[in-house]
């Protein structure tokens, strides 16, 4: 059973019993912040700012004089409880009675120092017990905090069920075997398993592909016998964006499959790219944690039942192939035409490719100067050669000059 209160009881008798105050406020990381109040009677009262019927930044002397704010002749502004009997300590934005304001720093400090990661979290509240000597606090909680909490922890279980209703099952996990080169032989045995996931993204086939290689029992370092058992399963994920081109691996026991039919404008899914296995995750000792822990990385990569294509729906899969050629066939036709003017406008931007925010800057001029289409338009980032572009020439200008004035030297 939580103990609250409400701000009315926060009377004369109760703020004359304060020892310590602390204010986080409200962030965008840190999110609703919270003001921590102990007492003479060993009682920590936690108040939610969101709950305070006003500004928690401007006017929190209307919840106690001792947290008006003062103007000082420096400009700067302090709590005018600094004046009635307490010290304001940096170390954690507290106020705290003079009679204890030494002790707190130095066992804050001690508190801090066993932190061998220095991440700086030191919970205040808690430093507050190794200073009055005490083993805990009797707690309350305002109770319009409370009432938001159990909102927000409600809210929290119905999104949690929804997103474990969307979750994928293994049985979406379409297992296939690795070769090298995508090429089957008898003389290069299966090296491990993978699975290709596609989402629509706005129309466009996006692909996930998740691998696990096999990690043999070695004799001595790259030497292994052919029948080496396996020692571990290594996870692997490769996000491939939205892919251009045929949305599969080839069949590795058709020797013809593997090229791709592009070689200057090559497919994303091109055979030999199952030679590359992606940003490793982790590594198990059995296949089926393996395959477990892959509908984790399923999920984080927010590929769920409502977004998933269908793999095995072939005319589908046709039309997200014709539409991602298309488009960026589209995209080089019109590059081609007008990459003067692109060229001359991206070299405006520090910034202009796709995954800053030039990138959106230059697009708009794209579309609004050439009157070309805004998704052909954000795909020609894609051509931009990122060497002409300006913070690109002067830094290899500076380079340049460092190792010219290096070899005059030497």
């Amino acid at each position: 059973m939580v103990n609250t209160f409400k701000l009315s009881d926060l009377n004369q008798n109760f703020w004359e019993k304060v020892l310590f105050i602390q204010i986080t406020h409200s962030s965008g990381l840190g999110g609703p912040g919270a003001i921590w109040i102990i007492t003479s009677e060993m009682k920590l009262f936690f108040i939610g700012l969101s709950e305070l019927p006003y500004n928690e930044w401007t006017d929190l002397g209307k919840l106690c004089p001792l947290l008006e704010k003062t103007s000082l002749t420096d400009g700067r502004a302090e709590f005018k409880a600094v004046s009635m009997g307490y010290k304001h300590s940096l170390l954690g934005n507290v106020l705290v009675k003079e009679e204890y304001f030494a002790k707190y720093e130095k066992i804050w400090r001690q508190v801090y120092d066993k932190d061998l990661y220095k991440i700086n979290y030191v919970y205040e509240p808690d430093v507050m017990k190794l200073v009055l000597d005490v083993d805990s606090f009797e707690r309350f909680d305002l109770k319009d905090t409370v009432k938001r909490y159990e909102r927000e922890e409600r809210e929290h279980q119905r999104l949690k069920k929804e997103h474990n209703e969307r979750k994928l099952t293994s049985d979406y996990l379409d297992w296939k075997p690795i070769y090298y080169n995508n090429v089957y032989t008898k003389c290069m045995p299966e090296n491990g398993i993978y699975c290709l996931l596609l989402k629509d993204v706005d129309g466009y086939a996006k692909g996930l592909r998740i691998s696990i290689k096999y990690q043999f029992v070695e004799e001595e370092p790259f030497c292994r016998r052919s029948n080496a058992t396996i020692e571990q399963y290594i996870l692997y994920e490769k996000d491939y964006g939205i892919i251009d081109g045929k949305l599969s691996f080839g069949n590795p026991k058709e020797s013809s499959s593997w090229s791709s039919k592009y070689y200057c404008l090559q497919d994303t899914l091109d055979d030999c790219d199952l030679n590359s296995s992606g940003e490793f995750v982790r590594a198990f000792k059995t296949l089926n944690e393996a395959k477990e822990y892959a509908l984790a990385v399923a999920d984080r990569a927010q590929y769920n039942k409502e977004n998933l294509i269908d793999a095995s729906d072939n005319e589908m899969i046709r039309k997200y192939e014709f539409k991602s050629m298309s488009i960026k066939h589209q995209t080089i036709q019109e590059f081609g035409k007008n990459y003067k003017e692109v060229m001359k406008l991206a070299a405006e931007y520090e910034f202009p490719d796709e995954c800053s925010g030039g990138g959106w800057y230059l697009c708009n001029e794209i579309v609004e100067k050439l009157g070309i289409d805004r998704e052909i338009a954000k795909r020609m980032l894609e051509y931009i050669p990122q060497i002409l572009l300006p913070r690109h020439q002067r830094k290899s200008k500076e380079i340049y000059e460092l190792c010219r004035k290096e070899g005059a030297r030497r």
